[in-house]
C-alpha cells in the first residue's frame, strides 16, 4: 500500500515493505491524474532509503510545484527483475 504527504515543496510517497526475500527492488509510477497513463520514475529516491518503521521514501520536488493531482503507485522487483503487481494507486494535490 501507497500513501502520501507533502509539504516544503516535497512531496513524499512511502510504502510498506514486501515481505519476500528476494524483493530487490520498488518501481514507482506516476501519472498526472488520477487514472492515467503511468510513468516510471528514474532514480526517485532521495536521502537514506531506509526510513523508521521498515518504510521507504522518494521525495517527489519537480512534481510538487504543479497545481491538481499527483498520482502513484508502486510496485516490487525481485532479484530476477520481475516486477510484482502494482499498488492501488494514491493521489497527492500539493496545493489543495
Amino acid at each position: 500500500m501507497a500513501t502520501t504527504a507533502g509539504g516544503s515543496g516535497e512531496i513524499a510517497v512511502y510504502w510498506d515493505e514486501v515481505p519476500e526475500l528476494d524483493v530487490n527492488d520498488y518501481n514507482v509510477w506516476y501519472s498526472e491524474f488520477p487514472g492515467g497513463t503511468k510513468t516510471l520514475l528514474a532514480n526517485p529516491y532521495f536521502g537514506p532509503e531506509p526510513t523508521t518503521g521498515n518504510r521507504w521514501y522518494v521525495i517527489d520536488w519537480p512534481r510538487s510545484l504543479v497545481v491538481g493531482q499527483d498520482c502513484y503507485q508502486v510496485s516490487a522487483v525481485d532479484l530476477s527483475g520481475n516486477e510484482g503487481p502494482p499498488s492501488a494507486e494514491t493521489c497527492f494535490d500539493p496545493f489543495p
